[in-house]
């Protein structure tokens, strides 16, 4: 792991620094904890949402200001967004569309793990705790989209492209797309809907601030250091990542230059029901090897028991090696 390479701090070190934990989202810190202290400054946070084209919603009869909240209302509004729209029988305008990409596709069905009040790992992160029902909902879910809904294609396609040209009138993805979108369409976002059966859950990323440790000690250059820190955590700082994620100082979350902003105010209204990757240094591989078999459920060469069983196996090999 790269904790050995990483300068640490306490509480009281970094109110030293100007950095006061209390300005900030708290949970962040919690996964740049270990033995007491902490390892990097989390700055952004990065989560999932939905994206929608506001003419397509409105052309299908749709509020173009009301994403889809839930399960029911995601279904609902991908049929009637589902659209042959030049007669020939084929379907050339989808509600949705599931992604290619593996990751994307793995985030996804762990926020519906944990909105079914599963979890990805036990608590002590020794073993697979998501081969059962809370899983299996969440896979059938998300395949059911095009084996019963009808609202996406069979299979796995290009979603950002064919979102982007009209193809695809929904798309899910995380809030680093918005930049990509903005200018390029009618462009409203959402909270990730809810499409477990417990409770909100959206997959978050963190942007951290690491201070590697060096062998020698050179004064001017840490106090260079701390003078970019200050900024870079700092309300003029934070202002400038709410323009690609969240910030993670509450000062700037909650003000209007994020909760005003057409885009990014929907993923901020989320922040409480974020989670995070599982803090040890396989989570890369670990979602590597769910993306595999959850690959394989989607192009239709085994069962949804058969992908969760596959990545259980996996995910414990790896675990057996922590």
């Amino acid at each position: 792991m790269f904790l050995p390479y990483i300068k640490s701090f306490t509480a009281e070190d970094l109110v030293l620094m100007g950095i006061k934990m209390s300005d900030y989202v708290k949970r962040p810190w919690d996964i740049v904890k270990f033995n007491g202290k902490y390892y990097g400054i989390p700055l952004g946070i990065i989560p999932l949402g939905i994206f929608y084209n506001k003419d397509m919603f409105k052309k299908a009869g749709l509020d173009p200001e009301k994403p889809p909240r839930n399960l029911e209302e995601f279904i609902e509004y991908g049929k009637k967004l589902t659209k042959d729209t030049d007669g020939d029988g084929k379907i050339d305008q989808w509600g949705f569309m599931n992604d290619i990409w593996p990751m994307g596709k793995v985030w996804v069905w762990e926020s519906i793990l944990v909105q079914n009040g599963g979890s990805l790992l036990n608590a002590e992160k020794t073993k697979a705790a998501f081969n059962n029902k809370a899983g299996l909902d969440a896979l059938n879910i998300m395949l059911d989209f095009s084996r019963k809904d009808k609202i996406a294609p069979p299979g796995v396609s290009d979603a950002g492209t064919a979102f982007l040209t009209g193809k695809a009138a929904m798309y899910i993805s995380g809030i680093w797309m918005v930049p990509t979108f903005k200018d390029k369409l009618p462009l409203g976002t959402g909270a990730l809907p809810q499409f477990g059966s417990q409770r909100p859950a959206v997959w978050s990323s963190l942007d951290l601030y690491l201070f590697p440790k060096h062998r020698r000690k050179d004064k001017e250059r840490w106090k260079a250091t701390i003078t970019y820190t200050q900024w870079v955590a700092g309300p003029e700082g934070q202002k400038f990542y709410a323009q690609m994620f969240l910030p993670t100082r509450l000062d700037i979350l909650n003000s209007p230059f994020v909760q005003a902003d057409p885009y990014m105010s929907a993923f901020a209204k989320a922040v409480d029901s974020t989670f995070f990757p599982p803090a040890l240094k396989d989570t890369q591989e670990i979602y590597d090897s769910i993306a595999s078999p959850l690959d394989a459920a989607f192009a239709g060469t085994i069962s949804a028991e058969e992908a969760l069983a596959q990545a259980e196996k996996q995910t414990n090999r790896i675990l057996a090696r922590q």
